[in-house]
This record gives structure tokens, sequence and C-alpha cells, in this order.
């Protein structure tokens, strides 16, 4: 019993990895694999880092909008409502994606028509799989989820060393293996959709700030990069600008998160969830005062533990990255960029544990505390990173997340101290029937 209990919690926590990381593991490790061992053109690379940040970007704000649609119609058994959301949301994604990628090629004419079909269709299928991890974080099934990435990776590892070339073809091959499989397995879980229907934009009336909130988490998150190309940057290949200083040691720092990214997932999907669900089970059911507080209790003591036992790793994560961050100038990396490698360490820490909060905030329905953190969080980027990206690269990114994550803090313990009080001040009767239904807030970088 005793092996099977851990097998099933390495078994939880590689579905965690992929749930939170997943396009971002299999595009950032394919990409540095084939850098180092094989010669690859810059097109390739820029084409690569450009479709992954701003997948990323166009999928946020629906990932969260999504999320909270499809938990509160898997509340009421509407099965037919989630299909028809996921065939939706996929469908408004992928155009949104495709719009963008055409747009650029268009202002930048430089690229064969194959070359621009590979970074567009590169975009698309991210953005589109980003969006298929909403639907699969409900399965809470991790053995599909894990073969779909290795089968995807696999092969796109396997034609790349066969042929040494197009790098970007066999990537979008190994991709839309993993979004072929994912599609399969989701199908499988829910059924197909009887047609297609954006009817889940309708949750935008309901809950605006998710949205909101999705969007501007991940603009919070790049903002930084995208002002270090403007003032440190320069055009690499026609149209595309970076600046490889910051761009490089801010990515190196950002592997150093996802232990803590897979362990929000684990942590909270066990201690967490078990005592959020009982309290309000508890409500819901007009329980004694003395019996719900007690639950109470115990919940925070439950986020209290998930919160520390999160922070512990990452603390830890990022003491290793500063002890092997003067062994990076083996790799050529200069002063000024492992300079930014420290700074760039401490900010990720504080953006995971930012993350985090953001994420309990959600599954309490604390929308207002989440949006306003949100605002402090890009307004703060976006002001220090100005101020401080050529003198102190990094500072404003690590800064503006540490101030973003006090602020939060305090504004959900302060919330958190009174629930028993808010719930029942936000319901009609006691509690709204959504509260106590399984919604899983999705969060990635």
């Amino acid at each position: 019993m005793g092996k099977g209990l851990i097998t099933f919690d390495i078994g939880a926590i590689i579905y965690a990895i992929l749930i939170t990381s997943g396009p971002w593991i299999i595009s950032s490790t394919y990409m540095f694999l084939m850098v180092a061992m094989l010669n690859v053109d810059e097109f390739f690379s820029s084409s690569l880092i450009y479709s992954f940040i701003f997948s990323m970007i166009i999928s946020g704000g629906f990932s969260f909008l999504v999320t909270r649609y499809i938990s509160d119609e898997f509340y009421i058994s509407n099965i037919e409502a989630v299909r028809r959301a996921y065939g939706g949301s996929i469908f408004l994604v992928a155009l949104i994606a495709l719009a963008l990628s055409i747009s650029f090629f268009l202002i930048n004419p430089y690229y064969s028509f194959l070359d621009a079909f590979l970074a567009i269709y590169a975009l698309t299928s991210l953005s589109v799989l980003w969006i298929q991890m909403v639907f699969v974080v409900s399965s809470e099934k991790f053995l599909p989820v894990i073969l779909s990435y290795l089968s995807g990776f696999t092969l796109a590892m396997i034609l790349s060393l066969i042929f040494k070339q197009k790098f970007l073809l066999f990537f979008d091959a190994g991709i839309s293996l993993t979004v072929g499989l994912q599609n399969i397995f989701i199908i499988n879980e829910i059924g197909v959709p009887d047609k297609l229907s954006l009817e889940f934009l309708k949750a935008f009336k309901k809950y605006p700030e998710n949205l909101l909130i999705g969007f501007g988490y991940y603009f919070a998150v790049w903002v930084d990069d995208l002002i270090a190309w403007a003032i440190r940057g320069r055009e690499i290949i026609p149209g595309f600008v970076f600046s490889l200083d910051y761009d490089v040691p801010m990515f190196l720092a950002y592997l150093f998160v996802i232990p803590s990214l897979s362990m929000f997932i684990f942590f909270v999907e066990t201690e967490f969830y078990t005592e959020y669900r009982k309290f309000y089970l508890q409500i819901e059911k007009g329980e004694r005062l003395w019996k719900i507080s007690n639950q109470t209790e115990r919940l925070k003591q439950a986020v209290r533990q998930s919160i520390g036992s999160i922070a512990a790793v990452q603390i830890t994560m990022t003491f290793i990255g500063f002890a092997i961050s003067e062994s990076l100038k083996s790799l050529g990396m200069s002063d000024i960029a492992i300079y930014i490698f420290k700074w760039g360490l401490i900010g990720a820490g504080f953006n995971v544990m930012f993350l985090t909060a953001l994420l309990i905030n959600m599954y309490f329905d604390f929308r207002d505390i989440a949006f306003q953190s949100i605002l402090v969080a890009l307004a703060s980027n976006i002001i220090f990173s100005i101020l401080t990206i050529k003198t102190m690269p990094g500072f404003g990114f690590a800064i503006s997340f540490a101030i973003s994550f006090i602020f939060i803090s305090i504004k959900f313990y302060g919330r958190l101290s009174n629930i028993i009080r808010y719930v029942f001040m936000h319901s009609k009767s006691g509690l709204e029937r959504s509260k106590a239904r399984r919604f899983k807030p999705h969060g990635f970088f």
C-alpha cells in the first residue's frame, strides 16, 4: 500500500509539472537541444520564442474565463455546455493566433511562404495546447497527458536528428501529435460537441474580472521582456527583436520555478481542496456555527501549509540557483547576464508565490482581490522596469512581484480571517450553489 501511494504521488507530481509547464518544457527543451546539438538557424529559435511567449498571452485570459465557465457547468452536470465550450474556445483562440501571426508576416514579408506558414502554425498550435490544458485539468488522469507529451517530443527529436534541417517543421509535427492525442483524450472524457458555439463568452458578463485577470497576469509576467526588447534589444532578423543578455538569463531563472508550480497543483488538489470542500458543504447543509468555525480553522491551516510548503521548495530552488550562478560563465554568460539571472531567480520566486496566492483567491472567488493584485503587478513591473532596465536589469521584475505578493497576501489573509461572515454576506441564502462545486483555476507561465 505504501509503495502504491508513493507511485501515485510521483505520477501526480509528474502530471502537475506537465499541467503547469508542459508546452513550456517541450518547446524550450527542444529548442535548447537543437541549438546545442545541431546547427540551427536564427529564424527557428526566434519564431519559437515568439510563439511561446505570445501563445501564453493569447490563451491566458480565456483560460481563466473558460475554467470558471466549465466549472459551473460541470457542477450542474451540463456536459453538453462543456463540450461546446471546448470546441468554441479552441476555435476562438486559434482564430486570434492566426490573425496576429498572419498580420506579423504581412508586415514583415521577408520570409518564404513555407517559413511563415510553419511559424504561424507553431503559434496557433501552442495556443490551442494551452487551452486544452484547462480541460485536461478536470480529468485527474495523468498517464494520457504524460504519454501525449512524450510522444510529441520524441517524434520531433527523432525527425530532427534524422534530417537535421527544417527544425520548426518537426517541432510543429511533434506539437500536432500532442494536440491530437490530447484532443482524443478530452473527447473521450466529455464527448464530441454537437455544434460550434461561443456560449462560454457569456461568462464574461457574470465574471468580467476573469478575462482581465488572465490577460493582465500574463502581460505582467512578460512586460519587462517587452520593455527590455524596446530599450536594450536589437533586431536579430527582420521583424524579430530580442535582448539576448536579458532574455537568456531570465529564461534560465524561470526553470527554477517548475518544482514549485508542480507542488502547487499537488498540494492544492490534496490537502487544501479537501478542507475547502468540507467548509462549503457544511455551510450548504446548514451545520452548527461551532462546526463551521472548527472547519474554518482547518481550512486556514491547510492554506498556510500549502503556501508554506510551496515557499520552502521555491526558497530551496532559489538558493540552488544562486549557488550555481557563477558556474554559468563556463556556458559563455557574461557578468551582466549572471547579474540579471540572480534578479530573475528572486523575481521568478516571488512570481510563483504570487501565482499561488492568485489561484487560491480564485478558488475562494475573491475576484476583486485577484484583479486589484494583477493591476499592482502589471503597473509596478511597467514602472520599475522602465526606470531600471538600463542600470539594474531584472530588478524591476523582482521588486514588482515582491510588492504584488505582499499586497495579495495582506488582502487575502484579511478576507480569510472573516471568511464565514464574508460567505454569508455575499450570498442570498447562505451560499451560492456554485461555491461548493469542483472549481480548479488553471495557471501556467
